[in-house]
Protein backbone atom coordinates (compact mmCIF):
# COMPACT_ATOMS: atom_id res chain seq x y z
CA UNK A 1 0.00 0.00 0.00
CA UNK A 2 1.33 3.43 -0.93
CA UNK A 3 1.59 6.27 1.60
CA UNK A 4 -1.12 8.22 -0.25
CA UNK A 5 -3.48 5.21 0.06
CA UNK A 6 -2.89 5.02 3.82
CA UNK A 7 -3.57 8.75 4.24
CA UNK A 8 -6.78 8.46 2.19
CA UNK A 9 -7.92 5.49 4.31
CA UNK A 10 -7.28 7.31 7.58
CA UNK A 11 -9.17 10.39 6.40
CA UNK A 12 -12.21 8.39 5.26
CA UNK A 13 -12.73 6.28 8.40
CA UNK A 14 -15.65 7.76 10.34
CA UNK A 15 -15.35 8.00 14.12
CA UNK A 16 -18.55 7.40 16.14
CA UNK A 17 -18.53 11.03 17.37
CA UNK A 18 -18.13 12.61 13.93
CA UNK A 19 -20.83 14.94 12.64
CA UNK A 20 -22.92 13.99 9.66
CA UNK A 21 -22.51 15.76 6.36
CA UNK A 22 -25.23 18.40 6.05
CA UNK A 23 -26.35 17.46 2.52
CA UNK A 24 -26.77 13.77 3.42
CA UNK A 25 -30.02 12.29 2.11
CA UNK A 26 -32.23 10.75 4.81
CA UNK A 27 -35.65 9.15 4.64
CA UNK A 28 -36.77 10.98 7.80
CA UNK A 29 -35.93 14.36 9.32
CA UNK A 30 -33.94 14.14 12.57
CA UNK A 31 -34.96 15.83 15.81
CA UNK A 32 -33.12 19.05 16.62
CA UNK A 33 -32.92 18.22 20.33
CA UNK A 34 -32.34 15.18 22.54
CA UNK A 35 -34.94 13.02 24.27
CA UNK A 36 -34.74 10.66 27.23
CA UNK A 37 -35.74 7.09 26.47
CA UNK A 38 -36.14 3.75 28.20
CA UNK A 39 -35.09 0.58 26.39
CA UNK A 40 -35.45 -3.16 26.92
CA UNK A 41 -34.01 -5.89 24.71
CA UNK A 42 -32.66 -9.42 24.80
CA UNK A 43 -28.85 -9.67 24.72
CA UNK A 44 -26.32 -12.51 24.58
CA UNK A 45 -26.05 -12.18 28.39
CA UNK A 46 -29.75 -11.91 29.28
CA UNK A 47 -31.80 -8.72 29.13
CA UNK A 48 -30.60 -5.18 28.49
CA UNK A 49 -32.69 -2.46 30.04
CA UNK A 50 -32.01 1.10 31.05
CA UNK A 51 -32.32 4.81 30.47
CA UNK A 52 -30.51 6.70 27.72
CA UNK A 53 -30.53 10.00 25.88
CA UNK A 54 -31.00 10.03 22.14
CA UNK A 55 -28.01 11.10 20.06
CA UNK A 56 -30.45 11.41 17.17
CA UNK A 57 -34.10 10.60 16.65
CA UNK A 58 -36.43 10.52 13.66
CA UNK A 59 -39.71 8.88 12.66
CA UNK A 60 -37.64 5.98 11.32
CA UNK A 61 -35.61 5.20 14.44
CA UNK A 62 -33.09 6.38 16.98
CA UNK A 63 -29.43 6.19 17.96
CA UNK A 64 -28.45 6.18 21.63
CA UNK A 65 -25.53 5.21 23.84
CA UNK A 66 -25.94 2.24 26.16
CA UNK A 67 -23.78 0.32 28.60
CA UNK A 68 -25.34 -2.84 27.11
CA UNK A 69 -24.19 -4.54 23.93
CA UNK A 70 -27.21 -5.55 21.84
CA UNK A 71 -27.35 -8.11 19.06
CA UNK A 72 -28.12 -6.89 15.55
CA UNK A 73 -31.59 -8.03 14.55
CA UNK A 74 -32.90 -8.36 18.12
CA UNK A 75 -36.18 -6.70 18.99
CA UNK A 76 -36.12 -3.78 21.37
CA UNK A 77 -38.90 -1.95 23.21
CA UNK A 78 -38.36 1.82 23.26
CA UNK A 79 -40.30 4.34 25.35
CA UNK A 80 -39.46 7.96 24.46
CA UNK A 81 -40.30 10.55 27.09
CA UNK A 82 -41.98 13.48 25.33
CA UNK A 83 -41.49 17.12 26.39
CA UNK A 84 -45.19 17.30 27.36
CA UNK A 85 -44.74 14.45 29.86
CA UNK A 86 -46.39 11.75 27.74
CA UNK A 87 -44.64 8.63 26.46
CA UNK A 88 -44.18 7.48 22.87
CA UNK A 89 -43.89 3.67 22.79
CA UNK A 90 -42.23 1.81 19.92
CA UNK A 91 -41.13 -1.66 18.89
CA UNK A 92 -37.93 -1.76 16.89
CA UNK A 93 -34.97 -3.84 15.89
CA UNK A 94 -31.28 -3.25 16.45
CA UNK A 95 -29.61 -2.43 13.12
CA UNK A 96 -26.19 -1.41 14.47
CA UNK A 97 -24.29 -1.77 17.74
CA UNK A 98 -20.69 -0.64 18.02
CA UNK A 99 -18.24 0.26 20.77
CA UNK A 100 -18.63 3.95 21.43
CA UNK A 101 -16.41 6.47 23.18
CA UNK A 102 -13.04 6.11 24.73
CA UNK A 103 -13.78 6.38 28.47
CA UNK A 104 -12.99 4.00 31.29
CA UNK A 105 -16.46 2.41 31.04
CA UNK A 106 -17.28 0.46 27.89
CA UNK A 107 -20.33 1.88 26.11
CA UNK A 108 -22.08 0.99 22.88
CA UNK A 109 -23.73 3.12 20.23
CA UNK A 110 -27.03 1.46 19.37
CA UNK A 111 -29.04 2.23 16.23
CA UNK A 112 -32.66 1.06 16.31
CA UNK A 113 -35.06 1.04 13.38
CA UNK A 114 -38.67 1.47 14.48
CA UNK A 115 -40.89 -1.36 13.25
CA UNK A 116 -44.19 -0.54 14.99
CA UNK A 117 -45.72 2.30 16.94
CA UNK A 118 -47.73 1.34 20.02
CA UNK A 119 -51.02 3.25 20.44
CA UNK A 120 -50.65 6.93 19.44
CA UNK A 121 -46.82 6.93 19.59
CA UNK A 122 -46.46 7.99 15.96
CA UNK A 123 -48.58 11.13 16.45
CA UNK A 124 -46.77 12.06 19.68
CA UNK A 125 -43.34 11.69 18.10
CA UNK A 126 -44.37 13.57 14.95
CA UNK A 127 -45.64 16.47 17.12
CA UNK A 128 -42.44 16.52 19.19
CA UNK A 129 -40.25 16.52 16.07
CA UNK A 130 -42.10 19.59 14.74
CA UNK A 131 -41.44 21.54 17.96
Amino acid sequence: MREADVIYFVLTVREPHSTMISDEKRAFKRAGHKFTLKYRSGTPNGTAAGLAVTENLSMGGTFFVSMDMMEIGHEVDIVILMPDGHESKWMGRVVRCEEYGHGMVKTYGVAVEFTRAVSDAERRLRDALKA
